[in-house]
């Protein structure tokens, strides 16, 4: 962090722990009120990683929103790994974390963007999906019981999602190895089995939001403002985030999309330890947060 030149600015960071929600808050002020939120889920293929091993990922995300908002905060999710725990027990502490924030911090909604890389997109798309039809238990999926229920799902949309290379569909065909890209298919699907466990299935469309095909369910899903997706065009999730894309904009929500000429899987995140130079490292961050600020500033 400290060749970023991110490491002298005054933050606060607490440990949350809420039964079996944990995460990261982060904050430059705690007296006062965030004017955004960055909830965010990290990557790992659903069985590694952690908020802190983001944690420079994430102070140069905070750094860069200061030069934006006022005061933007960051809720770094510490879901439960597979193996160990199995879908939807990542999707529930999402929700909890959302949760967290609307009743705890006091946060609306319409001022929290919610964020994921990789494995981490697919919790977020899952979480989209959940608080669109909120008797959807996280297994199978069920219809709206009700204008009642809608009206709830409508006021509790984010302001919008931000997506580095999310993982859409966990099984699918249109994952192909590429000689560029460091993921390969194979182990994708292996890691996929993992988090549904032996009772779930890789098709179910809240595990699996790629599969999702409902495009009024994605309709009542998408964020106010629409999402923000970035990729790479040699990684092996390419060809799946395109059709993602244009599943949501075929539902109506505002979706812009930077697929990166060349680019591989997160680079955004990964090119902050390979990026050659100061300005490299932070590109891809730094065009998220100009997304994020293009339709959160003021809204």
């Amino acid at each position: 962090m400290l060749r970023h030149g991110y490491l002298f600015f005054p933050v606060h960071l607490e440990d949350i722990e809420k039964g079996t929600l944990k995460g990261v808050w982060m904050i430059d002020e705690p007296s006062l009120k965030p004017d955004i939120v960055f909830y965010f889920a990290h990557g790992g293929g659903f069985s590694m990683g952690s908020a802190y091993f983001y944690l420079e990922f994430l102070l140069v995300t905070l750094k860069l929103l200061r030069s934006e908002f006022s005061n933007p905060a960051i809720f770094a999710l510490d879901y439960s790994l597979a193996p160990e725990s199995s879908f939807p027990s990542q999707v529930e502490q999402a929700l909890a974390g959302y949760n967290y924030l609307l009743a705890t911090k006091n946060i609306i909604p319409s001022r929290i963007c919610i964020a994921g890389d990789s494995a981490g997109g697919t919790i977020m798309l899952s979480l989209l999906l959940r608080l669109a039809r909120p008797n959807v238990d996280g297994r199978v999926s069920g219809k709206l019981n009700g204008e009642a229920k809608t009206a709830v799902a409508e006021s509790r949309k984010p302001g919008m999602a931000c997506l580095i290379s999310p993982w859409a569909t966990l099984v699918s065909p249109a994952h192909r190895d590429t000689e560029s890209d460091y993921l390969d298919a194979f182990r994708l699907h292996v890691f996929a089995h993992g988090y549904v466990g032996w009772k779930g299935s890789v098709y179910d469309p809240v595990a699996s939001p790629g599969s999702c095909k409902d495009v009024d369910w994605w309709r009542r899903a998408a964020p106010l403002n629409g999402f923000a997706i970035s990729y790479g065009s040699e990684e092996v999730l390419a060809q799946d985030i395109r059709g993602l894309v244009e599943l949501l904009r075929g539902s109506g929500a505002r979706v812009v999309a930077d697929e990166d000429e060349g680019g591989v899987h997160a680079w955004p995140v990964a090119g902050l330890f390979l990026g050659s130079t100061k300005k490299s490292r932070i590109r891809g961050v730094r065009r998220m947060v100009d997304r994020i600020a293009r339709v959160m500033v003021d809204a």
